[in-house]
C-alpha cells in the first residue's frame, strides 16, 4: 500500500452526482491489455491506429478499454493523475469555471484518480466545485503503491480525443496555455512530435524551469513509444526520466522543448497547504531498475493496465457525446530484444543533462 493521505478529508454531497466508491479491490488482475516492446528503431507510421492489442494470457478484459464520454466538438484532452491531492485539484477546478466559453467547448478535462481512499476521492471533489467545464474522473480500484506509469497509460488509453495535454495536480494552466495547445494539433498529429519541458513559475526555480512531467502528444505516438514502464510501480522514482530517455532515443520521433515554439504564458505551481514537501526515496533508482530498462539488462514491460477502473464522474451525458470506438487489435508483441538501445545523434545539451542528474537525484 502507499503512504496514506497525510489529512482527513469528509466528502459531502455535491452539486452534481458522483458514483459512490465501491471500496478498494484486493484481487490481483491481469494486465487489460499489451503493448509493442519499445524499439528505438522502429519507424513511426503516422496513418497507423493505437497499438494497443488483446493480452493473450488475459483476453476476457480488453474489452473493459473504452474512451470516456466527449462532447461533439472537444479537440484536445488535459489529463491529470490524482492521488489526495483535493486542494490542488479544487484550485484548478475553481480556475477552470472562470475559463473563456471557446476554450471550454473545445477541451475535455480527465482525471485519473489512483486509487485514493474514500475521505479524499477527487469525484465529490469535482462534483461540488465543477461549474461549465467538460470533466470526467476515472477511478482506479486498487490503492497500488506508486502507481504513476499505470494511470497515465489509463489516461491515454480512455481519453475522448485523440491529443492528449499531461498536466501535473500541483499545477495550474492559463486558459492562453491551452489555446496555444490547440494551435499545436496538426503538427503533433503529423508525425511522432513530444513537445516538453514547459517552463513553470516556482518559488525553488529562480528562473522558469522546465516541468518534468508535462508534455504534449497524441495517443499514438504515446503508444509507438510503449507507454510508460508499469514495471516500476511499486516503488517511487523514475517514470518521468524513463520515458523521457526512450522520446530522446527513439529515431522515429522528435522531441521539442516548448520554449523553442514560441511565446507561451508559464505554468504555475499551486501552493500547498498541507505542510512542507515530503522527502521520497527514489526506490527504483536504488534498485538498479532504471538503470537496467536503459542498457538492456532488464526488458521492456509489454504489459499495461494491470488494475481495473470505472467512471466515478462525468459531466458529459450520454446524448451529447461521441460513440466510444472499440479498441483496435494488433498483433500481440514479440519478445522483447535485449541490448543497449542506438542513441539519436548529436550532442546532449548541458542543459539536459544537468536537469536529469536534478531528476534522478
Amino acid at each position: 500500500m502507499r503512504h496514506a493521505c497525510s489529512f482527513a478529508l469528509f466528502a459531502t454531497f455535491g452539486r452534481l452526482p458522483a458514483a459512490a466508491a465501491p471500496g478498494k479491490a484486493t484481487k490481483n488482475l491481469c494486465a487489460a491489455a499489451v503493448v509493442l516492446p519499445f524499439n528505438a528503431t522502429r519507424p513511426f507510421d503516422a496513418a497507423g491506429r493505437a497499438s494497443l492489442a488483446r493480452n493473450p494470457t488475459c483476453t476476457a478484459r480488453f474489452g473493459e478499454i473504452r474512451t470516456v464520454r466527449g462532447r461533439q466538438r472537444e479537440r484536445l484532452t488535459v489529463g491529470y493523475s490524482y492521488y489526495c491531492d483535493v486542494h490542488h485539484l479544487e484550485h484548478n477546478v475553481r480556475l477552470w469555471n472562470t475559463f473563456p466559453a471557446v476554450i471550454l467547448d473545445h477541451v475535455h478535462f480527465l482525471i485519473v484518480d489512483d486509487g485514493s481512499p474514500d475521505e479524499a476521492r477527487a469525484a465529490p471533489v469535482v462534483a461540488r466545485n465543477v461549474e461549465a467545464a467538460s470533466v470526467t474522473v476515472v477511478e482506479i480500484e486498487q490503492d497500488l503503491a506508486w502507481n504513476i506509469g499505470g494511470a497515465r497509460n489509463l489516461l491515454f488509453a480512455v481519453a475522448p480525443t485523440d491529443v492528449i495535454f499531461v498536466m501535473d495536480m500541483d499545477t495550474f494552466a492559463p486558459w492562453e496555455l491551452l489555446e496555444w495547445a490547440m494551435g499545436q494539433l496538426e503538427p503533433v498529429r503529423e508525425s511522432c512530435l513530444v513537445i516538453n519541458a514547459f517552463r513553470r513559475l516556482a518559488p525553488r526555480c529562480p528562473l522558469p524551469c522546465p516541468h518534468p512531467a508535462v508534455m504534449l502528444l497524441t495517443k499514438l505516438s504515446y503508444w509507438h513509444i510503449a507507454g510508460c514502464d508499469e514495471d516500476l510501480v511499486g516503488r517511487y522514482g523514475g517514470t518521468d526520466p524513463l520515458f523521457r530517455h526512450k522520446t530522446s532515443v527513439m529515431r522515429s520521433c522528435t522531441t521539442t522543448h516548448a520554449k523553442n515554439l514560441g511565446d507561451m504564458p508559464f505554468l504555475q505551481v499551486i501552493k500547498r497547504n498541507i505542510g512542507p514537501r515530503k522527502t521520497k526515496a527514489n526506490g527504483n533508482k536504488k534498485i538498479g531498475l532504471v538503470a537496467a530498462k536503459i542498457n538492456g539488462t532488464r526488458p521492456w514491460a509489454t504489459s499495461v493496465l494491470r488494475f481495473s477502473w470505472y467512471v466515478a464522474f462525468s459531466t458529459v451525458p450520454a446524448s451529447a457525446s461521441v460513440p466510444a470506438p472499440t479498441p483496435v487489435l494488433v498483433p500481440a508483441p514479440t519478445k522483447a530484444t535485449s541490448g543497449t538501445p542506438l542513441l539519436r545523434r548529436g550532442a546532449v545539451s548541458w542543459w539536459r543533462r544537468w536537469i536529469t542528474r536534478r531528476l534522478r537525484s
